[in-house]
């Protein structure tokens, strides 16, 4: 249960904007990779 939890939390926010931020998960980031066509990236962080 802690695996599933650690996957899908926010890994690390970014924030580009005094009032603008966003909080990335683990899956969020793999699949932004996939979209983005870093299939090679987004399978090693799979691994």
């Amino acid at each position: 249960s802690f695996f599933i939890l650690g996957i899908s939390l926010p890994v690390f926010a970014s924030t580009k904007f005094f009032f603008w931020r966003e909080d990335i998960s683990l899956l969020k980031s793999v699949r932004i990779l996939f979209d983005d066509g870093n299939y090679f990236l987004a399978i090693i962080i799979l691994l």
